[in-house]
């Protein structure tokens, strides 16, 4: 199989514009809108002087030593930050109780009430589109509301209720997240606070409470990219792939597995990085291995071939591939960093019966 972008269809396109370079690793800086980061950088300092902040250690202006803020600080002035549950809030459910043969029916119709507001509003954070993102965390934070109110609308069965307790106070924080994405002042604030989240790994109390129900295996959330298929191409040998670029000679004498992705991203992605565990035939992790392809514009429905190198004295044959994290790049240049949990990890067909040859 050959590198390059190839459509939803399958066929390949020659738009050099969407063909990406490999890479052994991902960059995992976050870059910001120039224009945009000097505007909140100045107002930043504007209101560090004004009111007295201290910037590097210095204070400017008339500050009081009981004043003093950073200039991170005062970013997160202007910024703001995710209004997330208190410990002091009451998440004790009331009303009528539920019996066991009740409680679970009524505990998915709870969680469907807000399960694609959120799905759209993940990816919405990769997306670049701020209107987009703004719009979808709005959508999302009501539907939660919707959720909350119906887990806390009956009293239910008492090896239930702590998780439902714990579950409700989850949602309230995952709505205070989108409803800052709601209002993010820039794409970076509203998309990475919702990537910091623990989106991409499964609720303890969520799969408690359904082992206990006898309820299904909690749905997972779309992640941006799909992995559609992996294949172990051998040690890289350029001259058989037709590649005599840098690429394939940062390839050479490596062990690659090509990944084959489409993306979900609502916008055109100028840069993708898939993380994987390699593990041994044990389950041990062996070495943390990269898949990079920049300089692209991958459009929501493209597809493109990831090559992951790996040195070929630490490949086995037998050893598995364990997705840990996935970073896009689109919008103004921002990068989105999610970590992907064991549970979720396992969700990934392509994967799940992969071995080295």
């Amino acid at each position: 199989m050959g590198k390059g972008i190839r459509n939803g269809n399958g066929g390949r396109t020659n738009d050099r514009r969407a063909r990406g370079k490999t890479g052994a690793a991902s960059r995992t800086s976050t870059r910001r809108h120039p224009i945009r980061n000097a505007i909140a950088a100045a107002l930043a300092i504007a209101l560090a002087v004004g009111a007295g902040y201290a910037v590097g250690g210095f204070t400017l202006g008339n500050g009081e030593s009981s004043g003093e803020r950073c200039l991170n600080d005062a970013r997160l002035d202007i910024e703001g930050q995710p209004q997330t549950a208190s410990y002091t809030d009451d998440f004790t459910a009331k009303g009528t109780k539920l019996t066991k043969t009740e409680a679970g029916p009524y505990y998915e119709q709870a969680v469907n009430q807000s399960w694609q507001q959120i799905d759209d509003a993940m990816l919405a954070a990769t997306g670049g589109d701020l209107p987009a993102m703004r719009s979808a965390g709005a959508s999302a934070a009501d539907a939660i509301d919707g959720t909350i109110e119906t887990l806390l609308s009956h009293t239910w069965p008492a090896e239930v209720d702590n998780a439902v307790e714990q579950i409700a106070r989850d949602y309230a924080d995952l709505r205070g997240h989108m409803r800052y994405m709601a209002s993010a002042v820039d794409e970076e604030a509203g998309g990475d606070s919702t990537m910091m989240l623990e989106f991409y790994s499964f609720s303890k109390a969520d799969v408690y409470l359904r082992s206990k129900l006898g309820l299904d295996a909690p749905r997972a959330h779309t992640m941006p990219l799909e992995i559609r298929s992996v294949e172990d191409i051998g040690v890289y040998d350029s001259s058989a792939d037709g590649a005599d670029d840098a690429d394939g000679a940062a390839l050479a004498g490596k062990r690659v597995v090509r990944v084959t992705v489409r993306s979900r991203v609502p916008d055109v992605a100028t840069e993708i990085s898939l993380k994987f565990a390699l593990r041994s035939s044990a389950g041990k992790t062996v070495d943390s291995v990269w898949g990079m392809s920049e300089r692209m514009a991958l459009a929501k429905g493209q597809s493109a071939v990831i090559d992951v190198p790996m040195e070929a004295t630490l490949a086995k044959s037998g050893m598995s591939l364990q997705l840990r994290g996935i970073t896009v790049r689109s919008g103004h240049d921002v990068d989105h960093n999610m970590d992907i949990a064991d549970d979720y990890a396992k969700t990934v067909a392509p994967l799940a019966d992969f071995r080295l040859k």
